[in-house]
């Protein structure tokens, strides 16, 4: 019986570890300390976007969001989407990062 009790306490504790799995195996993500957006529909347009729209964006801030719309006033519009790296402050992570949500077209 003290057998079958320790096997079921250490069934469940192994349970409570593995919970950040979820129910059926589906993993969720679980990220501390990081800031989260709310998730984006459809890809935001690069050319078109005003600060606030870009800065639904993950990792686009207030500043970082001026600076894309600056940067368009003065050059123009953006070819291609690997061209919102010439925005003073976006590199290769970032770009890597916002790729799958903006679009030049």
């Amino acid at each position: 019986m003290l057998k079958k009790v320790m096997m079921l306490l250490l069934v469940i504790v192994m349970g409570i570890g593995f919970s950040t799995q979820g129910i059926c195996g589906v993993k969720r993500k679980v990220q501390r300390g990081k800031k989260v957006k709310a998730g984006i529909e459809k890809k935001i347009n690069i050319n078109k976007a005003d600060e606030k729209t870009l800065m639904k964006l993950k990792g686009i801030g207030k500043k970082k969001a001026r600076a894309i719309v600056e940067f368009r006033k003065k050059n123009g519009k953006f070819r291609k989407v690997e061209d919102i790296m010439l925005v003073k402050g976006i590199g290769r992570k970032t770009f890597e990062r916002l790729k799958p949500y903006i679009t030049v077209k």
